[in-house]
């Protein structure tokens, strides 16, 4: 029987409706700014989950150094420390301040207008021995859930390739969070640490978690280390996150079954750093061996990395799942936009798919420069 004009308009209805739901449930998208979370790339303005000090959790609002000491010691799970957003609080000297489990340490940054509370660390005159060489965090997540968020977290070590370790003075971190769940950091603007803006270390096999997005994180620059995230086993959750002037954004010890997932992340491409790139992964010794791994699973996907001078993403040995490389845009002019180095001759293991290098999309690891141990 033929349709008669009704039919065959609701058919064809029918049809549009789902080309235009085909569409876009599986549109390929690629790069950061096909962001999907609902807040802005580096936080900020327009952050939908700042805290407030009215916050009915909110149980102390600091703005200087001892109301921001004695609250940490007073603090209980389930409440929230807030630093005000005009405070400057300075920790020179100080170190290693620990943050109770299931408690959260907030500012306002994004919210009206607001930068957020800034916590800082000044460069005392060098030789700056303050326990001998080590690696020594400002603040410290001292169990499960804490989460850290709409903060400024400013270090003294912007310079680029200074060489600490070899003068014996100490490198920084701003947070540093060992064995736990559970721990957030989100919205905050981390910079000038010769360490690490973020310490994740949690041991070989170890289960613990972080969740690490929309965050701006810059100048960290120290010759050999100068790392925005470290991940010293566990597994990481990067997302949404913006970063500049870094040896390396993002970088994994490799660990056995340590991994991270990065997506929706923005590397702005500048420093030049001795031996850096953008996206890590170390070697790791395997257990009584000569060869060496780089931990389980990465996943690095829907990243963009604008104009560098370097390379974008470095493994250096073979995980032991795999390392994902997808729908990532490189913004790099002709060269070595992602770099492998394979140990000891061992399968790869680095699975490069769908990305853009300069305009062109690449189904194909083309755009890898693998290397031997040689080279």
């Amino acid at each position: 029987m033929p349709l008669n004009a009704k039919h065959r308009v609701i058919v064809v209805t029918l049809v549009i409706v789902i080309i235009v739901v085909f569409v876009i449930v599986f549109a390929e998208t690629f790069g950061a700014e096909s962001n999907p979370t609902g807040n802005p790339l580096g936080g900020g303005p327009g952050y939908n989950s700042i805290i407030s000090p009215t916050d009915p959790r909110v149980k102390y609002v600091v703005s200087n150094k001892d109301q921001l000491l004695n609250a940490l010691k007073s603090v209980k799970s389930g409440e929230v420390i807030f630093v005000k957003g005009d405070a400057d609080i300075d920790l020179t000297g100080t170190w290693g301040h620990v943050i109770p489990a299931g408690v959260t340490l907030a500012s306002d940054r994004g919210s009206g207008g607001s930068a957020g509370g800034r916590i800082f660390r000044y460069r005392t005159s060098p030789p700056n021995k303050d326990n001998g060489f080590s690696k020594i965090p400002m603040l410290v997540a001292g169990g499960d859930n804490v989460r850290i968020t709409g903060l400024r977290l400013e270090g003294p070590d912007k310079i680029q390739d200074e060489n600490h370790e070899a003068a014996g003075i100490d490198i920084k971190s701003a947070i540093e969070a060992e064995n736990r769940t559970g721990f957030e950091v989100d919205n905050c603007e981390i910079w000038g640490w010769s360490y690490a803006g973020i310490s994740l270390t949690n041991g070989k096999n170890s289960p613990a978690v972080a969740y690490i997005h929309h965050n701006y994180m810059h100048h960290c620059q120290e010759r050999g280390y100068g790392y925005g995230i470290v991940i010293g086993g566990g597994t990481a959750l990067i997302e949404a996150n913006l970063f500049d002037y870094t040896r390396h954004a993002i970088t994994g010890v490799g660990i056995p079954m340590e991994g991270y997932e990065a997506r929706y992340n923005i590397h702005l491409g500048h420093g030049t750093a001795i031996g850096s790139h953008h996206f890590d992964v170390h070697a790791y010794p395997t257990d009584g061996q000569s060869s060496s791994i780089a931990g389980n699973l990465y996943k690095i996907h829907h990243n963009t990395f604008e104009t560098t001078e370097v390379e974008c993403i470095g493994i250096r040995a073979t995980p032991t799942t795999g390392m994902y490389i997808d729908h990532n845009i490189f913004n790099v002019p002709p060269g070595k936009p992602v770099f492998k180095k394979s140990y000891n001759g061992n399968s790869l293991r680095m699975f490069v798919t769908s990305n853009f290098w300069n305009g062109v999309l690449y189904k194909s690891d083309e755009i890898v420069d693998y290397q031997s141990d040689s080279e």
